[in-house]
């Protein structure tokens, strides 16, 4: 458990410097790429110690909440920062569904449905953000349609896991809005996109998580792959200021 502490503590210390030296040279593309480094450094050390923390110490529900806490902070204040160099909706958009995913990450620690219903949330700000961006044309209405259903009909044929009609409808309610960001962001920047479709990948493994019985590999691929779509959407908004330099 202290090892847990200093890395929650070492993490924020961390962060703002990270923070400081974007402040001071956020045009500079080789402090760019540092900071994104060490910011993603930063949540996979938070990821694994997390995991190792609720593999044993099940009860540590607050430590585990503030580690994913830190693990989170970083792509929100990539985010941040890209948005506060044009304040733009789309960025501030995008800002405000990161901080709700922190939300939702802390929130799920103490209430699954809570925590899930906070990410529906921001699901669907992401949703609506692509939307007025880039109008959804009749092809793209129709795959979330289709994919929609598929995933309605797969929902049924694991219903013995699911085992309640209101907990078979969130889940399909959840999943047809996270495919809506995936379908929605094709025409997007593609730094959008694959981040829609990695946070797409990672609720997926949530879901097989529940479904099974899984090892502390599995769990910690799949917070692994959630906070790596979130790095992206951080990078990518930050990224977004500076059309004229691209990784």
């Amino acid at each position: 458990m202290n090892k847990a502490i200093i890395v929650a503590v070492t993490s924020l210390i961390l962060v703002g410097c990270g923070w400081f030296l974007a402040n001071k040279a956020v045009s500079n593309r080789k402090i760019r790429i540092g900071v994104y480094a060490l910011f993603f450094c930063i949540t996979l050390a938070c990821a694994i110690t997390v995991r190792n923390i609720q593999a044993d110490f099940p009860d540590a529900k607050l430590m585990a909440a503030i580690l994913k806490f830190c693990a989170s902070a970083p792509s929100l204040l990539l985010a941040l920062r890209g948005f506060l160099m044009e304040k733009n909706r789309f960025d501030l958009r995008i800002v405000i569904a990161l901080a709700l995913c922190l939300m939702a990450d802390v929130i799920i620690n103490f209430s699954l449905v809570a925590g899930g219903s906070v990410f529906a949330i921001a699901h669907m700000i992401f949703t609506i953000t692509f939307i007025i961006e880039n109008k959804p044309d009749r092809k793209q209405k129709l795959a979330w349609l289709i994919l929609t259903l598929v995933i309605a009909v797969i929902l049924v044929l694991i219903y013995s896991h699911i085992n309640s009609i209101p907990m078979y409808l969130f889940a399909l309610a959840y999943l047809s809005i996270m495919i809506s960001t995936v379908v929605f962001s094709v025409k997007l920047n593609k730094l959008i996109f694959v981040s829609a479709i990695i946070f797409a990948l990672s609720d997926c493994f949530l879901i097989f998580n529940m479904t099974v019985k899984p090892t502390v590999l599995m769990k910690l691929a799949a917070l692994l792959i959630y906070y790596i779509s979130l790095h992206l959407y951080g990078i990518a908004v930050w990224e977004i200021s500076y059309p004229h330099e691209k990784i």
